[in-house]
């Protein structure tokens, strides 16, 4: 991941503001790529294990954002 950020960052000029949510928007996309590529290796028990961490952290985030709008 770190060589495709180097490869990335190499055409990244311009607005600061536009950069950083071309970047963060790269990043989520690389760790969610990665993770997808794990998942698909991982026993579907262990599966079964991270669905609720995960379920707990969307509505975190997604309450984290509503409160950031009002």
């Amino acid at each position: 991941m770190s060589r495709d950020m180097q490869n990335e960052l190499a055409h990244w000029r311009g607005n600061l503001q536009r950069m950083t949510r071309h970047y963060e928007q790269w990043c989520k996309d690389s760790i969610i790529k990665k993770m997808q590529e794990i998942l698909t290796t991982v026993d579907p028990d262990l599966q079964n294990l991270l669905t609720p961490p995960r379920k707990h952290y969307e509505r975190y985030l997604d309450a984290l954002k509503q409160t950031s709008v009002d």
